[in-house]
């Protein structure tokens, strides 16, 4: 990551601007997530791991690391970039409720297939990996075992 000072930022922010502290963290955690996103989008390769995924919404959890501790990405402020490779892995090798994705104007790779997996989903060490094209509008990330895990 890049060189970036966060916690005189904060404090900068809150003394200057009379923000509340918590307004002041949730601005700098922002700007670490932007900043993370941005450092990726420029290697045109972005990792994502979902959780073990729930039943009720939100249904996955998605983040920059395997394990869960760096930033939980925040798909509401997240914007997918066409030609930017997105690889979406489980966290913490995962095998509940299967992960694909669907949608319009997208390269679809696996390292099990395509095909056969539409049906099956992503579990374990296995990954599936989307790149946008120009075009793409929207996607859909879906558990394949149960139909009303659609996000």
């Amino acid at each position: 990551m890049r060189d970036v000072n966060y916690s005189l930022f904060m404090t900068q922010l809150t003394k200057l601007h009379a923000f509340p502290e918590s307004l002041g963290i949730f601005v700098v955690n922002s700007l670490k997530q932007i900043t993370q996103e941005i450092e990726n989008a420029e290697e045109n390769n972005i990792t994502i791991y979902a959780d073990e995924g729930s039943l009720s919404a939100p249904y996955y959890n998605f983040y920059y690391d395997n394990n869960g501790k760096k930033a939980k990405i925040d798909f509401s402020q997240f914007t997918l970039i066409p030609g930017v490779t997105y690889t979406f892995k489980r966290l913490n090798n995962t095998t509940s409720h299967p992960l694909w994705i669907r949608g319009d104007f997208m390269t679809i790779t696996s390292n099990l297939g395509v095909n056969e997996r539409i049906t099956q989903g992503i579990t374990g060490s296995e990954y599936l990996a989307i790149t946008l094209e120009e075009d793409a509008k929207e996607i859909e990330v879906y558990c394949t075992t149960h139909s009303n895990m659609v996000a």
